[in-house]
């Protein structure tokens, strides 16, 4: 019986197939697309502070061997597909060098203020077929799978920001702390990259204690493992590890921290602090 299920299945299955093409037609070629791999300048930031903003960065082709007709470097203003602009076209050979400047910026989107996001990518021709960085819906066009190959980056987000001042934070702050409920907190500045809370919780050097990294290309904060409290109850070691971004316009630093102990994790809570 089972045999007969399975010869009924094979055979609608092959009828599917040979019903779906007409007499003299074959299955069409499945051509895979090419897609671009952009690298940021080391030098560059991906933040735009300011008028005397200045991007460069490299595009290459994530397969470098598949033949690419032409191409064009493209850019959408906040995720609008209505704003879809043509920053350089007629490329055919890579990887290239590109430079942006704000005015080059302003002068295809218009205006930039705080909160605006460009996003950069790029249309690929391969034979006679184009492929579009950007849908109608103004979405990137790369599937999320091929988006989590190794080394893919097929796009480059351009944000408009406040100037980063770190002496903003240093004083008494406020701080939202989904973990302890702690209200407010003194941050000091260690270097032009780095603040620190002292005295959290109360607690003395060398525990009490959580510095903030930050990186000044993207706004990013990284909070390395330390130890805030040589106790906590009946557990030992409670410490505090996580990540998070600065809202310069706000003033805002936004964090996610995991909370562990020697014994073990309480899981990871919201901490904010607000100048």
């Amino acid at each position: 019986m089972k045999k007969n299920k399975f010869n009924i299945i094979l055979f609608s299955l092959l009828t599917l197939i040979i019903t779906s093409c007409k007499h003299g037609e074959y299955m069409p070629d499945i051509q895979r697309a090419n897609m671009a791999v952009f690298a940021l300048d080391e030098n560059s930031t991906i933040l735009i502070s300011d008028e005397t903003y200045n991007v460069n960065f490299n595009v290459s082709l994530y397969y470098p061997n598949d033949k690419v007709t032409e191409a064009r470097i493209v850019g959408i203003k906040n995720g609008d597909p209505s704003t879809i602009k043509t920053l350089q076209e007629g490329i055919t050979e890579f990887p290239i060098k590109m430079k942006l400047s704000y005015q080059d910026l302003k002068s295809k989107f218009g205006e930039i203020v705080e909160g605006d996001q460009i996003e950069l990518g790029m249309d690929i021709k391969m034979g006679a077929i184009w492929f579009s960085a950007f849908g109608p819906d103004g979405k990137s066009t790369v599937a999320s799978d091929a988006i989590s190959l190794p080394g893919s980056n097929p796009t480059l987000t351009l944000k408009r920001v406040c100037p980063l001042v770190l002496d903003d934070f240093v004083g008494s702050v406020t701080l939202n702390d989904g973990f302890a409920g702690i209200p407010t907190a003194d941050i000091v500045k260690i270097s032009d990259t780095e603040l620190e809370i002292q005295g959290y919780g109360g607690e003395t050097a060398p525990y009490g204690i959580i510095r903030l990294t930050i990186n000044p290309k993207d706004y990013t904060v990284t909070v390395s493992k330390q130890v805030i409290s040589a106790s906590y109850g009946p557990y030992h070691n409670l410490a505090y590890e996580g990540s998070g971004t600065i809202d310069t316009c706000n003033g805002i630093i936004s964090l996610s921290l995991a909370v562990t102990v020697d014994e073990g994790s309480f899981g990871s809570f919201p901490f904010e602090i607000k100048n």
